[in-house]
């Protein structure tokens, strides 16, 4: 676990890449398949267990609204989890990094967008508030043109 945070916060590997790491030294997954998935590994960097907190109480089972199921899983409010201490294998800093740069690549992933739509997308703010901006495109119904916002 040390590696593949230190693959993805110093070596600016992508969880991709890391699976491809993983996959080209012989290391298997979790569920014992040569490959890794990039969900397992985004869970993996995700997990508040490798800087020594497990939680205990996190969900409740709740009437199923699905055919076929009595119940279904629920995540509690936070408050009501139930923290246990264990060994810290990663420290707190490389942890949070992880976490920025995760929430920066979700920001600024591309799917979905143009690239000549979006230029700016994700990195423009208010100066006053410091909210960042989104783009829109929009569609005039006289003439059916593209606006873009």
């Amino acid at each position: 676990m040390r590696e593949i945070f230190w693959l993805y916060v110093e070596r600016g590997l992508s969880v991709r890449q890391i699976a491809f790491w993983l996959r080209d030294r012989g290391i298997p997954s979790p569920s014992g398949k040569p490959q890794w998935g990039t969900s397992t590994l985004d869970r993996l960097l995700r997990n508040e267990a490798y800087i020594g907190t497990v939680y205990y109480n996190r969900h409740e089972r709740i009437e199923g609204a699905v055919r076929g199921r009595k119940t279904r899983p629920r995540e509690r409010p936070r408050d009501e989890w139930i923290a246990i201490s264990v060994p810290a294998i990663i420290d707190r800093d490389m942890f949070d990094r992880a976490g920025q740069i995760s929430h920066w690549n979700f920001r600024m992933n591309p799917r979905g967008a143009t690239p000549d739509a979006w230029l700016l997308r994700g990195l423009v703010q208010c100066g006053h508030c410091h909210v960042s901006c989104n783009c829109a495109t929009g569609y005039s119904r006289k003439n059916g043109a593209v606006y873009r916002y």
